[in-house]
């Protein structure tokens, strides 16, 4: 009977230190996983800020904007007004800048005309509307579809005179893919 207690007793002891071997592995195990779980989140928040990045880096850009109040001189021909009593139209002309990393084809250009009380002129004539931009849902005046090969596109395009139309400083926004591209400014008198 003695024989069979040291016997168990020795095996309790051998089993005791594989036990508290396993346990020492095991907790080795699980820190190497936390570690290897706290790479995985750096790696994703590394991976979503480089995909911001990308996202930043693909939009197009304005290159150049140039706005002008004009007025009807003799047979059709404009002339550059800067008095709301003569103003017939305003025109807009705009340039892409080169992006590389801009996916080519069709974008959508929305231009939003500011009058000097802070709200959108719109013109059904020019198709004005609503549009998801710069955080929110937005009014535009006109909104222009480009076909965007990276070639330095650029356009123009007139918006007629409307009633509501006051003096004042008028601001023109462009903007695309729900970021603002840049903006220009006239005044009115």
């Amino acid at each position: 009977l003695r024989g069979q207690i040291e016997q168990l007793t020795a095996e309790i002891e051998q089993l005791s230190k594989e036990n508290q071997f396993l346990k020492d592995e095991n907790y080795v195990i699980q820190k190497q996983v936390e570690a290897e779980k706290e790479k995985v989140a750096e790696m994703v928040v590394v991976n979503t800020d480089l995909t911001k990045q990308i996202a930043v880096g693909s939009r197009i850009f304005l290159k150049g904007l140039d706005v002008k109040p004009l007025r009807d001189a003799v047979f059709g021909d404009y002339k550059t007004t800067d008095k709301i009593s003569k103003l017939d139209k305003i025109d807009v002309s705009y340039q892409l800048a080169n992006n590389d990393l801009a996916e080519k084809g069709s974008k959508m250009l929305y231009f939003q005309v500011v009058k000097p009380t802070k709200s959108v002129l719109t013109n059904s004539a020019a198709g004005s509307g609503l549009a998801s931009f710069d955080g929110g849902e937005k009014q535009y005046t006109v909104k222009k579809s480009i076909n965007f090969q990276n070639k330095n596109e650029s356009g123009s395009f007139s918006i007629p005179k409307t009633e509501g139309m006051t003096a004042g400083q008028y601001t023109v926004n462009v903007f695309s893919d729900e970021h603002k591209m840049g903006s220009a400014e006239f005044t009115l008198k």
